[in-house]
C-alpha cells in the first residue's frame, strides 16, 4: 500500500479528489488530506509520504516551496502537480524540482489518475530494483 497526501487550499478539490481515488482500489492507496502547505508539512514531518498531488498555487507556501520540503523529509516521494494556470514556468520549475508530472485541473480526473498510476509504477520499479541489488550483494 502507498500512502498519497492530496494538498490544495481549495476544500472541495481535496474532498473531490479524496472521492476519485477512494473509487480506485488498484492503486492500493491510503489517502490523506491537507488543505495547506503548512497541514501538508506537519503530515510530511510525521509520516511516511509516497505520493503527493499538490496544488502549485496556494496562499503562503506555494507547491514549489512544498516541493523542496518534501524532497528534504521523503527523496522518493513523487509529486504531481495539479494546477488551474498553463504556465511554462511553473511546469518548468516543478520538473527541475524533481516533479513526477504536472497536470491541468482542466485536464479532467483521468488525466490526473493516469499520473498517479504512472507514480504508483515507478515506486514498484524502484523497489523492485532494490530488491535486486540486495539479492545480488547476497
Amino acid at each position: 500500500m502507498y500512502r498519497m497526501l492530496i494538498v490544495d487550499n481549495e476544500d472541495y478539490v481535496v474532498e473531490g479528489l479524496l472521492e476519485v481515488f477512494r473509487q480506485l482500489p488498484h492503486l492500493d492507496l491510503e489517502l490523506i488530506g491537507a488543505y495547506s502547505a503548512r497541514e501538508a508539512l506537519e503530515w510530511l514531518q510525521r509520516t511516511k509520504i509516497d505520493i503527493v498531488v499538490s496544488d502549485i498555487r496556494m496562499p503562503g507556501t506555494d507547491g514549489l516551496t512544498l516541493q523542496r520540503e518534501i524532497v528534504r523529509y521523503w527523496p522518493r516521494c513523487k509529486v504531481v502537480f495539479l494546477t488551474g494556470f498553463n504556465e511554462f514556468d511553473y511546469a518548468q520549475h516543478a520538473i527541475r524540482g524533481g516533479a513526477l508530472d504536472f497536470v491541468l485541473k482542466t485536464d479532467g480526473d483521468e488525466r490526473l489518475i493516469e499520473a498517479v498510476e504512472k507514480a504508483v509504477a515507478k515506486l514498484k520499479d524502484e523497489i523492485e530494483i532494490e530488491r535486486l541489488i540486495v539479492k545480488s550483494k547476497q
